[in-house]
C-alpha cells in the first residue's frame, strides 16, 4: 500500500529531505589528488648524509612500493594493517582512489600491491596478507 509523505514520522521525512539522487550513466568518479601524490612521494628516495667536508644528498627509486587497498567499513581491513606493521605500506582508501584501485585490478579490500615498476604482485584477504607479512618478516631477520 502507498502511505503519503505526510504521514511519515520525523525521522523518515529527514530521511526523505536528506536524499539525493543519482545519474549513474553521466556521473564520474570524485577525483582525488591522494594518489598521485603518494605515489609521487614515493617514487623518489633522497639520502642526506652530513660528512666531515660537507653534505652528500644520494637521489634513487625505490626498488618496491606497497600499497594496502582498504575501505572504511572493512573489518579485515585492521587485521591486514597488523600483520604488516613491521613494514613500510601506504594505505589506499579504495573508494577513494578509483584509479590507482583499477590500474592495479582490485576487486576487494583488504589489497596488498607490492609493486616493482611495471610490475606487481597482488595478495587479496586478510590470510594471504598474513602469508606475505610472515614469509618476508622470516627473510627481513
Amino acid at each position: 500500500y502507498y502511505r503519503p509523505v505526510q504521514n511519515w514520522n520525523d525521522g523518515k521525512l529527514q530521511e526523505f529531505k536528506n536524499r539525493t539522487e543519482y545519474d549513474i550513466e553521466n556521473a564520474e568518479a570524485p577525483k582525488k589528488e591522494v594518489a598521485k601524490e603518494a605515489e609521487s612521494k614515493l617514487n623518489t628516495v633522497v639520502t642526506i648524509k652530513n660528512e666531515g667536508d660537507g653534505v652528500s644528498v644520494d637521489i634513487q627509486n625505490p626498488e618496491e612500493i606497497k600499497y594496502l587497498f582498504v575501505t572504511k567499513t572493512c573489518p579485515n581491513c585492521k587485521l591486514a594493517k597488523e600483520y604488516l606493521k613491521d613494514q613500510q605500506f601506504i594505505v589506499m582508501d579504495a573508494a577513494e582512489n578509483i584509479d590507482l584501485a583499477r590500474k592495479f585490478g582490485v576487486m576487494q579490500a583488504p589489497t596488498l600491491i607490492v609493486a616493482n615498476g611495471d610490475n606487481f604482485d597482488k595478495y587479496v584477504n586478510a590470510s594471504n596478507i598474513k602469508k606475505y607479512a610472515d614469509e618476508h618478516a622470516v627473510a627481513n631477520k
